[in-house]
C-alpha cells in the first residue's frame, strides 16, 4: 500500500508547533519549582535562627542582644517581633525574598516557640 507512506511523509512542522507550544509549559514548570523550593528553603533557615534566638532568649533578658543575634545570623530580616510569657518566648521572624530575575518580592514568615524546662533533664 504505498499510498499510506505518501499520507504520512508530509510531517514537517508537527514538531516545531508541538516544540513551541510545550516549551512555555516546560519553563513555568521549571521556574515555578526554583521559586517554590528557594521560598522553602529562606523559611527553613529563618526558622532555625528563630530557633536560635529562641533557646538565647531564655537564658539572656535583653530583647536587644536577642535582635543582634539574629542580624548577625541574617541582616536582611525586617522584622523580629519577641514575645515573653512566664517561662516561654515566641519569636516570629519576617523578610521579603526577591525572586531571582523578576521585579517581585515574597514574604517569608518564620515562628518558633520554647519553653523553659524546670526540674531535672
Amino acid at each position: 500500500m504505498p499510498w499510506v507512506k505518501f499520507k504520512f511523509l508530509n510531517n514537517q512542522g508537527q514538531v516545531l508547533i508541538l516544540f513551541v507550544i510545550l516549551l512555555p509549559v516546560l519553563l513555568f514548570g521549571i521556574f515555578g519549582t526554583i521559586i517554590h523550593f528557594s521560598t522553602i528553603y529562606e523559611k527553613r533557615k529563618l526558622t532555625n535562627i528563630a530557633e536560635l534566638a529562641c533557646n538565647y532568649a531564655l537564658k539572656e533578658s535583653s530583647k536587644e542582644k536577642v535582635r543582634s543575634i539574629v542580624m548577625k545570623n541574617d541582616a536582611e530580616i525586617e522584622k523580629v517581633d519577641i514575645k515573653r510569657k512566664n517561662q516561654s518566648v515566641n519569636i516570629t521572624l519576617e523578610k521579603e525574598m526577591s525572586i531571582l530575575f523578576l521585579n517581585k518580592k515574597i514574604s517569608v514568615k518564620a515562628s518558633y516557640e520554647c519553653r523553659k524546662l524546670e526540674g531535672k533533664v
